[in-house]
């Protein structure tokens, strides 16, 4: 499968082949999203300087805005070298970067591909040749084929859209978290701040969670999970210490047990946070998923089971009412998965854990 993301979304992830385009573009280039520069002693101290982002005139006029400006885009030039690191490390077999031979003349002293092409010590004579090359290109022909059906090629053709003069840019988009009943969304849009800080702080200790049987001291993982959450939310730690404290009693429940390896049989890779990108029809569909575990089951046949953690205050005797606001939702993930590992929707599992009364919900096939 093909996966569309962000190196910030790729962080943690690692992939058989990676391709990154737009390696000409300028390095070191502050962006201002918010028009603001600012200045601090250290990384974790109030700003001692702020001022509205100046233009090049006023810098030229003024010493400490252009120290201000420089210290910007020196900040900015550390992040981008940084992100390329995470990009260059994805890749497990196979790497392709491209750029602009066009582009690359103008920005080669302060892009990715003028780093990568001077360490190489590589002169652009052709626009469209192929600059450095190392290892083998058939690579992939090693690769066991765990489904013959997921290697088939997918030719995916361009949208057409209806609807008189209407206009669109690319595909349409969406997101299974973004599917429930109809007749029962109003309830859950109907939230304040504090109840979306608590769901972002349970979710969080969930991220932070790998193997249950790997948490051997509780106080230093609960400290683990404070200073993790902390920069989440404006809540005092004592209330965020609550909500950590209730991830905790969630784990004592006995519905939790798949958060052992034990649970599942044999080998077994967990993903936690996993993002994910398909077409489907007119649409792309990304979001996602909170857990997955792709393990082989009895009779080592590839299998997975995907988790989705939901912090609804319900009781026991409403999970089974609550759990079918959710199904397209999960059933949503569940295609993802399908899509990205090639296992049939009959062998992946799909499973609502509701934190507060410690119960868990599965959805048959």
């Amino acid at each position: 499968s093909i996966r569309v993301m962000t190196i910030h979304q790729s962080k943690g992830l690692e992939f058989d082949a990676v391709f990154l385009c737009g390696l000409d573009r300028k390095f070191g280039k502050p962006s201002f999203g918010d028009g603001i520069l600012a200045k601090s002693k250290g990384p974790f101290d109030s700003p001692d300087v702020v001022s509205a982002y100046p233009s090049k005139e006023l810098r030229l006029l003024s010493e400490p805005l252009q120290e201000l400006y420089s210290l910007a885009e020196e900040a900015s030039l550390t992040g981008d070298i940084a992100l390329l690191y995470v990009a260059l490390t994805r890749a497990k077999r196979g790497l392709y970067l491209y750029f602009d031979s066009r582009s690359i003349e103008n920005t080669r002293d302060c892009s990715a591909a003028g780093i990568l092409l001077d360490s190489l010590s590589i002169d652009i004579s052709d626009s469209d040749a192929l600059v450095y090359e190392r290892g083998s290109k058939d690579w992939y022909m090693s690769l066991p084929a765990r489904n013959q059906e997921a290697l088939k090629p997918v030719v995916l053709e361009a949208p057409q859209f209806k609807g008189g003069n209407e206009r669109r840019r690319g595909l349409l988009r969406d997101n299974p978290s973004q599917h429930h009943n109809d007749s029962d969304t109003e309830e859950l849009r109907l939230t304040d701040q504090r109840t979306l800080d608590r769901g972002i702080i349970l979710h969080r200790c969930f991220e932070e969670l790998s193997w249950l049987e790997e948490v051997t001291d509780k106080e230093k993982f609960r400290e683990q999970l404070l200073f993790a959450c902390r920069p989440l939310s404006t809540l005092s730690e004592e209330v965020q210490s609550e909500y950590i404290q209730e991830f905790f009693e969630g784990l004592d429940s006995a519905s939790f047990s798949f958060l052992t390896k034990d649970f599942y049989p044999g080998e077994s890779t967990l993903y936690r946070e996993l993002p994910f990108s398909f077409q489907k029809d007119e649409f792309i569909i990304n979001g996602v998923i909170d857990r997955l575990v792709v393990f082989e089951d009895s009779v080592g046949k590839l299998s997975a089971e995907v988790i989705d953690f939901k912090s609804d205050r319900i009781e026991k005797s409403e999970v089974e009412e609550r759990a079918l606001v959710y199904r397209e939702q999960i059933l949503g993930y569940a295609e993802a998965v399908e899509r990205l590992f090639g296992i049939p929707l009959g062998r992946i599992n799909k499973r609502l854990s509701f934190i507060t009364p410690g119960e868990s919900f599965c959805f048959q096939t």
